[in-house]
């Protein structure tokens, strides 16, 4: 589905096991343009909807076998690995990548490569 059709995105989601860094990436978010930001501890809590970005927690090789991020990607919705590659040669068109810790100006940059907000 084409992001430009099916109608404007100001959701980001953030999968973060620690409630700190959970709610640093949402008022970051916030500042940069997001809608609304949803926090979360586990994938399991969210209903994927077209959302602008997600910032997962995890590697990018772990975090494509879960059925969440497949059904962001189909949706055209960047998803941002926490963890780095997790040892993949390349990642998948629709993936990005922000090792942890991360910076402000970090997210900043990434959210201006893929330009959701």
């Amino acid at each position: 589905m084409d992001r430009l059709i099916d109608g404007p995105r100001s959701r980001a989601v953030v999968c973060h096991g620690n409630p700190l860094v959970g709610e640093d990436l949402r008022q970051l978010l916030l500042s940069e343009g997001a809608g609304e930001v949803l926090v979360i501890r586990s994938l399991d809590e969210v209903q994927i909807e077209s959302d602008a970005i997600a910032f997962v927690e995890g590697s990018a090789k772990l975090l494509l076998q879960a059925v969440q991020i497949q059904g962001w990607l189909r949706r055209g919705t960047p998803v941002v690995a926490m963890n780095g590659c997790g040892g993949m040669a390349s990642v998948p068109r629709g993936v990005h990548l922000l090792k942890q810790p991360f910076r402000s100006e970090d997210v900043q940059n990434l959210l201006t490569q893929v330009k959701v907000f």
